[in-house]
Order: structure tokens, then C-alpha cells, then sequence
């Protein structure tokens, strides 16, 4: 019988699992769990770096980029901002096509990156231009 390692002295046993007698789906089984036990028993995720505002100096600038890269930068980085989900929706009137409050909404939102995610935004930012 196959065992999937849960905790330090836990051990699973996949055939109370899986009702199925074919190896297949067994090891498919198997895997799965392997690979969720091992994210939750593994190392625990990094913690979140603080929020550290940036200097006043440190603002970026995206005026310059077209659409295509400015909606390319913001679902990297912030997929959850209504400007860049409804950019091309019709049906949302204030965010259709409105370039300027997506430009303004993207500068905003990268200075309230944690300091990782901002260095990545900005890599990002020189690859584009």
C-alpha cells in the first residue's frame, strides 16, 4: 500500500482514500497530496514585507507607455483595480477607454507596493519603455 507523508508522525494511507484499484489514478491521487501537505507542513510562506511608503522622489512616471503596456503593467501588478478589469468594457462608463485615470491609477498603486513587489514593478517598468 502507498503512504503519503503527512505531518512528522502521521502517515496516510491512500487506499482509504481511493476507492479505484488501478495504479494510475492511485499515484495521481498520491501526488496530489503530496503536493499539498507539502506546502502546508513545508516551510511556511515568506512574510509579507511592510508597507514602507516610497520617498516623494521615488514616484513613477508611466505617461509615456501606450495602452497595451500600461494594461500589460497593471495586470502584473494589480489585477484587482476596476480600471484595469473594465478598460475596454463598454458597459463601465467611467472606465472605458480612459487613459488618464489609468495612468493615474497605476502610479498610485505602485507606491503602495510592498518593496519586492515595487522593485519587480519597476524592473518591469525599464523592460517596457
Amino acid at each position: 500500500m502507498e503512504k503519503v507523508l503527512g505531518n512528522k508522525n502521521e502517515n496516510i494511507e491512500i487506499s482509504r482514500l481511493v476507492r479505484s484499484k488501478k495504479k494510475r489514478i492511485r499515484n495521481k491521487v498520491a501526488k496530489r497530496l503530496n503536493g499539498q501537505l507539502g506546502m502546508n507542513q513545508g516551510e511556511s510562506l515568506p512574510k509579507e514585507e511592510e508597507f514602507t511608503p516610497k520617498a516623494s522622489n521615488e514616484s513613477v512616471s508611466v505617461s509615456g507607455l501606450p495602452v497595451t503596456k500600461l494594461l500589460k503593467l497593471g495586470k502584473a501588478f494589480f489585477k484587482e483595480q476596476e480600471v484595469i478589469k473594465y478598460y475596454y468594457t463598454v458597459g463601465k462608463e467611467p472606465f472605458y477607454k480612459n487613459k488618464e485615470l489609468l495612468i493615474e491609477t497605476i502610479e498610485q498603486e505602485a507606491v503602495k507596493l510592498p518593496v519586492s513587489e515595487y522593485n519587480d514593478f519597476i524592473k518591469e517598468l525599464s523592460n517596457v519603455k
